[in-house]
């Protein structure tokens, strides 16, 4: 019940993650996406110089290249796909789960103490087991959105979210990856790594080209072709160098997560060892398809879930009582008022509490109720 007057906010505003919103709440970001601006930046510098110099000197030269024209549209159309999938990852929500309100906590508590009186036992760490096609997985239960985790996902530290399908908090995206971006990240990758090469062959081409045309037209000069080349041409030294040293880490990061897609894993799964037969024998993914072929596919063209914390929308007492707490657990004030109600309510179980791991048996993608 609301003790005072609220004032009227939209829930991005009361919002207890560490994020930055755009848009009235539809792009969500890192709270500090500083090194995504760094990402941005090398992309458009790169393709300004690559248009100025090689494209306006060589390639867009009608009489000595008729057909540099394509080189042009395809250095275009690789820009356009680079930089949307690098948006769309950037400003897109991972797959925020809610944080449980104080109703929905209180039972929580309730269920726990119920199990630990009926079993005699802590339940501590907390965990539930569930059986996935016959793998034994296991449910954290995460302390600030007071929730059991469903399967694959994970609390990030960086934004004090817990996400679905966590795979990893990409600074140089400026977001976390997840169920509902991680798609666009992969392409982003593939379309970068394509990028910087098509930009490192077209300019050393172009100096190629352009050295050659030197020489012919100043046979006489006392300078060299190569140096009046790196004169007129300064901006694709410096492009050469960029595109040089970025593409062995992008390389290696698509490479990365083309294994990871072919065999439906994320980083997250890959670093802990999650389905790794030498830390457990008898483990297996049960998230895999069966082929290279289906895992791809329900990676890159399945359904994307929608948003679960729909950030536009007004806040309810609920949002305000859950920011609160968050405000709290952020100063280390401990609160009570879960405890509180939990004891009020005594033992008592609501089995119709939305909640996924409260699930026995839940299936990859079914996540919390809708915030």
């Amino acid at each position: 019940m609301m003790t005072e007057a609220r004032e009227r906010k939209r829930k991005w505003q009361v919002f207890p993650g560490r994020n930055t919103f755009f848009c009235n709440g539809r792009c969500i970001m890192a709270g500090d996406p500083g090194v995504f601006y760094l990402t941005l930046g090398l992309i458009i510098v790169c393709s300004a110089l690559f248009f100025s110099f090689e494209c306006r000197l060589t390639y867009g030269n009608v009489n000595e290249m008729p057909y540099g024209f394509l080189v042009i549209i395809g250095g275009g159309i690789l820009f356009l796909l680079t930089l949307l999938n690098l948006l769309r990852t950037a400003c897109s929500d991972p797959g925020i789960i809610p944080r449980a309100t104080h109703s929905e906590a209180a039972n929580t508590e309730a269920q726990i103490k119920a199990h630990e009186q009926s079993t005699g036992q802590l339940n501590k760490p907390r965990i539930k087991i569930v059986n996935i096609k016959g793998m034994a997985v296991k449910l954290k239960y995460c302390y600030t959105c007071r929730i059991f985790r469903p399967p694959r996902a994970s609390h990030c530290s960086l934004c004090n979210n817990c996400v679905a399908r966590f795979d990893h908090h990409c600074p140089w995206v400026g977001n976390c990856v997840g169920v509902r971006n991680y798609r666009y990240f992969y392409l982003f990758l593939l379309n970068l790594s394509l990028f910087c090469i098509y930009l490192f062959s077209c300019s050393i081409a172009h100096l190629v080209l352009f050295t050659k045309r030197m020489e012919n037209i100043n046979s006489n000069a006392q300078e060299s072709a190569l140096l009046l080349t790196f004169k007129e041409s300064w901006g694709s030294l410096i492009e050469i160098l960029i595109c040089f040293f970025s593409i062995w880490s992008i390389l290696g990061l698509a490479s990365f997560h083309t294994y990871l897609t072919t065999f439906n894993i994320t980083t997250n799964e890959d670093i802990k060892g999650s389905w790794d037969k030498r830390r457990q024998p008898e483990a297996f993914n049960p998230f895999d398809q069966g082929s290279y072929f289906s895992n791809c596919m329900t990676v890159l063209c399945g359904v994307i879930p929608p948003r679960l914390v729909k950030t536009e929308e007004w806040a309810t007492e609920d949002d305000w009582l859950v920011y609160e707490l968050a405000q709290k657990q952020r100063k280390g004030i401990q609160d009570t008022t879960v405890t509180q109600q939990t004891e009020q309510n005594g033992n008592r179980v609501n089995g119709g509490i939305e909640n996924p791991g409260l699930n026995p048996d839940p299936p990859e993608g079914n996540y919390p109720r809708q915030s």
